[in-house]
């Protein structure tokens, strides 16, 4: 048909819960929304006409971790990413990324979390998952007005996290913000990067940028995407095909 029809009951506000962060599954059966009241994230499935929670919430370690601010799922729904922000033993505001899989009930933290730098807000994060949910991709902008993106792979032997390559990309100026979203592909070799660009009173162009994984380094796929006009704020949200990366979906506000 041609009209969008909508997947079970609305899931209602509960308990004060305001969402946040949001991811699907690949076949759109699983939720994953992040609570930003409660500090925490629930992950619903598709039963029927209804939503149903899957599992236990999964929440913050502290009270000052503003957990699941950044969530995304692998295609089967069962790996769960979070990006979350909390003050560390200096009072600076650092991100912290941890990766979880479904264990009958519960949500079972897969290896250490990984602690990020100081960033610039508590919204300054972006977190992708790869389809099988063994490689991670983190983007933060930093204090400083920099940015980083790392792309991390589960070392199953181990259970640790091992850093694929490279920082993919650093933002070089004040006026030069990158990573505001991001998105793998399937394999996780690929991870599309949106930038934006800015007069430090507002934004004023974006371009969003495709790199792929060669030995050790990012090398840039083609060239980058600009938005149409310089009061477009192009690539404020992207995503990849789940094959190769080589279509892109990329949602703009003006």
């Amino acid at each position: 048909g041609t009209a969008w029809a909508q997947l079970g009951n609305d899931i209602e506000e509960a308990n004060g819960m305001t969402a946040d962060g949001m991811a699907l599954s690949g076949d759109g059966a699983t939720l994953v929304v992040g609570d930003k009241t409660a500090h925490n994230c629930r992950v619903f499935q598709l039963n029927g006409a209804s939503w149903a929670q899957l599992a236990q919430p999964v929440s913050g370690e502290a009270g000052g971790d503003l957990s699941c601010q950044r969530v995304a799922l692998s295609a089967d729904g069962t790996t769960l990413g979070v990006g979350a922000s909390g003050d560390d033993s200096t009072g600076k505001l650092v991100s912290r990324f941890r990766v979880y899989r479904l264990s009958g009930t519960q949500w079972v933290q897969l290896g250490p979390q990984i602690v990020g730098e100081a960033v610039a807000s508590p919204s300054s994060m972006s977190v992708a998952l790869s389809a099988d949910g063994s490689t991670i991709a983190l983007g933060t902008l930093l204090d400083d007005a920099t940015s980083r993106c790392r792309i991390y792979r589960l070392n199953i032997e181990d259970t640790v996290w091992v850093q694929l390559g490279h920082d993919v990309i650093k933002g070089e100026a004040v006026a030069y913000l990158t990573g505001f979203d991001m998105a793998l592909s399937a394999d996780g070799t690929k991870v599309a990067i949106s930038t934006h660009v800015s007069n430090k009173i507002n934004y004023r162009a974006s371009q969003l940028h495709v790199y792929m994984l060669s030995g050790a380094a990012w090398v840039q796929l083609g060239r980058g995407i600009d938005g149409s006009s310089w009061g477009e704020q192009s690539s404020i949200s992207v995503g990849v095909g789940a094959d190769d990366a080589t279509t892109l979906a990329v949602a703009a506000s003006m």
